[in-house]
């Protein structure tokens, strides 16, 4: 999440990008809201696939999106 002031900076995907560079898994995954938008879109520009929703086994848990990404090895 990045402050309000300092959205569409591209300071978000720098972020990302630098958690991700020296990954040496096969691909990355997340959970993200599947009402947040904003990130939706952002996760899809920036190589991220949905691939299933997930619901954690807890009470009142809400579902999420499921997204992979492809790391480079």
């Amino acid at each position: 999440m990045v402050t309000p002031g300092w959205r569409r900076r591209g300071i978000a995907r720098s972020l990302h990008e630098q958690l991700l560079n020296e990954r040496t898994e096969e691909r990355a995954t997340l959970l993200a809201n599947p009402d947040n938008s904003p990130a939706q879109a952002a996760y899809r520009s920036w190589g991220w696939q949905r691939v299933t929703k997930l619901r954690p086994n807890w009470e009142h848990a809400p579902t999420f999106d499921v997204l992979i990404r492809p790391l480079k090895t």
